[in-house]
This record gives C-alpha cells, sequence and structure tokens, in this order.
C-alpha cells in the first residue's frame, strides 16, 4: 500500500483528472442508445469502449484514456449537439473525464433535449 508520504514526494506519478458532471438533457435518446451499445457493459470484450463506463443513470466518458475519443465519437454516430458539448468541455474547460447524469445541471449555451 502507498503511503500518503509517498505519493506526496512522487507527484508527478499521478494522474489527476479534471471531471465535468452536466445533464443527460445534452444527449439525445439516440446518443445514449449508442453510448450504451458502445460501452463494455453490452457489447462484452469485443468491440468495447472500455474508456465509456455506464453508471446508474447514464455514462462517464474518460477522454484521456484515448487520442481520439471525439473523433470515434462522431464515427459511431453520436449527434452534432453531444459531440459539441463533449469538444467544448474537453478543449475549452480541459476536462478529462465528463460525467452525464440525471440530476445534474443543464449547461446553457448547450442543446437541450427532452426524452
Amino acid at each position: 500500500m502507498t503511503s500518503l508520504n509517498e505519493i506526496q514526494s512522487q507527484p508527478n506519478e499521478l494522474e489527476i483528472c479534471r471531471c465535468a458532471v452536466i445533464s443527460n438533457a445534452h444527449m439525445t435518446q439516440h446518443d445514449f442508445e449508442i453510448m450504451d451499445s458502445l460501452s463494455p457493459r453490452l457489447s462484452g470484450e469485443e468491440g468495447a469502449c472500455h474508456w465509456i463506463h455506464p453508471t446508474r443513470y447514464s455514462f462517464l466518458i474518460r477522454l484521456s484514456e484515448i487520442s481520439d475519443a471525439i473523433g470515434i465519437l462522431r464515427k459511431a454516430g453520436l449527434s452534432d449537439d453531444f459531440c459539441h458539448v463533449v469538444t467544448f468541455l474537453s478543449e475549452k474547460r480541459q476536462a478529462s473525464m465528463i460525467h452525464f447524469d440525471a440530476d445534474a445541471d443543464v449547461l446553457e449555451g448547450f442543446s437541450v433535449h427532452n426524452w
């Protein structure tokens, strides 16, 4: 087990991630279905995106896990609205993870989908 002193003496070895928590309303129902199909929970090992994690009500995306996450999401057919908010959070807010949650706040200025 790593002690706190060991962690503090080697701060460059830890990956500290910034996580944005936003509403599911920033995805369409079709986006949700695509994300569900990409997650390891349904697709198993083969073809799964192991950087997309199902949560109780939605998903956690670890963008730092793969170099072209947004490109992969676009190719999978996710909506422009979804990709726009993910790109904004990744590039402008330096989020390396995005947690979509039913109870989270809606981001002003981005499309909202009621489904």
